[in-house]
């Protein structure tokens, strides 16, 4: 089992970025401020003279918005899907919230800007 979250480009209308991503680390917190640049490199840091320290939450793979669809796939579902061909039983899902990017990761064409979703990348795998 596997747990990755991908973050979406930001639209306009929804302002300043709400978490910390940590790709290196594998973890999300929420932001302390809207000036955050919403993608680290480095760890998490966390100041010692806070009293409340945000919850961060860790995953198998975080992917900031920037990401394309095909780093997601190669990361998350190429090895769920050359095991399928092999007689493996695999799934690859997509789960959120309403306008979270679901349908723009698995279908692409229109909804991913040009980029070929995970439906496609894998039946290209496979075919």
């Amino acid at each position: 089992l596997l747990c990755a979250i991908r973050f979406r480009p930001l639209k306009e209308r929804e302002g300043r970025v709400a978490w910390r991503v940590d790709e290196a680390e594998g973890s999300v917190q929420p932001s302390s401020s809207g000036n955050d640049a919403g993608v680290e490199t480095s760890s998490l840091s966390q100041s010692s003279s806070s009293s409340h320290r945000p919850q961060a939450f860790r995953f198998d793979a975080v992917f900031g918005a920037e990401r394309t669809t095909e780093e997601v796939y190669n990361r998350v579902a190429r090895e769920i899907v050359d095991g399928a061909t092999r007689g493996v039983n695999g799934t690859v899902f997509a789960y959120g919230q309403t306008s979270s990017g679901k349908t723009f990761t698995m279908q692409g064409g229109s909804y991913g800007a040009g980029q070929r979703g995970v439906l496609a990348l894998a039946a290209e795998q496979i075919f």
